[in-house]
């Protein structure tokens, strides 16, 4: 398992390391297939079980079979953010006007729309039970598949790091200031309430779940898997590079939902 999950951290750290590299030239040239959109592509496609979607700066969703054939092409409410997320049975989430989210079905029918009292920063994180969550500067909501928001919670300045969800389905957030040269971040349980604050080994560059836990780098190029114990219901330390046995430090637990 240690040896799975170190391939699965490299890897990341691989694609991390890509975005300042040289990038793939893509052309209709040397692709398999090509498919037209209404418009340039604000946000990488995203998989779906039929194939990916797409949205558009024509205010528009495309959904493409892994073919290239085109299922449908649908408009997205208001003037939409590069956000885009798939949930649960491939509904979408999508962002617009920087406050308005909005749920899209399967088909391209916009279900509903809800408009936040603060701006969006990143794309929803999907949750089990159908729920989604979503993320301002200092503040995260939760939202069902009918469009009752669940909570909703102020947070200390939270950090461009996207929300990850961790082993035991709680909600990772890494905080905007670091103290000492130090992250840290908060565990949040499905239902809004903050289990524990956790401090990392250093400054934390990029974040990713798996099915282990939390895949974190850090800016000096170390990195760790960060997941909770079961027994103790605090977040520590699996593994880290360099090894650390203290890499994560757990404070000021809560007993949880």
């Amino acid at each position: 398992m240690k040896l799975r999950t170190f391939l699965y951290a490299a890897f990341f750290l691989t694609l991390s390391a890509a975005v300042t590299a040289e990038q793939l030239s893509l052309s209709a040239d040397n692709a398999d297939w090509t498919c037209v959109i209404g418009g340039e592509a604000v946000t990488r496609p995203v998989q779906t079980s039929y194939g990916f979607v797409v949205l558009t700066d024509g205010k528009m969703i495309s959904a493409c079979t892994e073919n290239g054939t085109k299922l449908w092409e649908k408009p997205v409410p208001g003037r939409p953010d590069p956000f885009l997320t798939v949930i649960s049975k491939d509904f979408l989430v999508t962002v617009s006007d920087k406050k308005t989210v909005s749920l899209i079905n399967p088909s391209g029918v916009v279900l509903w729309s809800k408009k936040l009292p603060y701006q969006v920063t990143e794309s929803a994180l999907p949750g089990k039970d159908a729920r989604f969550f979503v993320k301002g500067k200092k503040n995260i909501s939760c939202f069902g598949i009918n469009g009752v928001c669940k909570w909703s919670i102020e947070t200390p300045p939270l950090s461009s790091i996207p929300l990850v969800t961790l082993n035991d389905g709680t909600v990772l957030a890494v905080l905007l200031n670091s103290e000492n040269g130090k992250s840290s971040g908060i565990r949040i349980s499905p239902f809004g309430t903050v289990l524990e604050t956790i401090r990392f080994a250093g400054i934390v560059s990029g974040a990713m779940s798996c099915d282990y836990g939390v895949l974190l780098a850090f800016s000096s190029s170390g990195f760790g898997l960060c997941a909770v114990n079961e027994k103790e219901k605090l977040t520590g330390t699996k593994w880290a590079v360099p090894s650390n046995d203290y890499a994560f430090q757990s404070a000021s637990p809560s007993k949880g939902t």
